[in-house]
This record gives structure tokens, sequence and C-alpha cells, in this order.
């Protein structure tokens, strides 16, 4: 077995989970963004959207 220490010319499985983790999350926030029932409420009640603590449903 040979190791080689160099920078990674494709994306690794570590990388490549955390960039869909991020996608998945944008996608969640949008959606809850741009949901009518959503803005209704939070305008209502003079309300914020947290994004933080919106976590998609895998």
């Amino acid at each position: 077995m040979q190791i080689e220490v160099g920078a990674v010319a494709t994306e690794t499985p570590l990388a490549r989970t955390e960039r869909l983790r991020r996608e998945r999350q944008s996608q969640a926030v949008e959606q809850l963004r741009l949901d009518p029932n959503v803005r209704r409420i939070t305008e209502l009640f003079n309300g914020i959207l947290l994004e933080n603590t919106i976590k998609p449903i895998d």
C-alpha cells in the first residue's frame, strides 16, 4: 500500500455528505420562507423565521 499526501482531485465522501446536508438545509429554509401559511402567521404575529432551528426531514 502506498499513501500520498496532497490535494484531493475529487469530492471526498465526507465533503459530499456535507454538501448534500447544506443543500437540504437551504431547500428546507427556502420552502418555509415561501410557504403562504408560514408567511401569513409571521405577518399576523409580527414574527420571524428562526432559520437555524429548521431541520430538513430525511
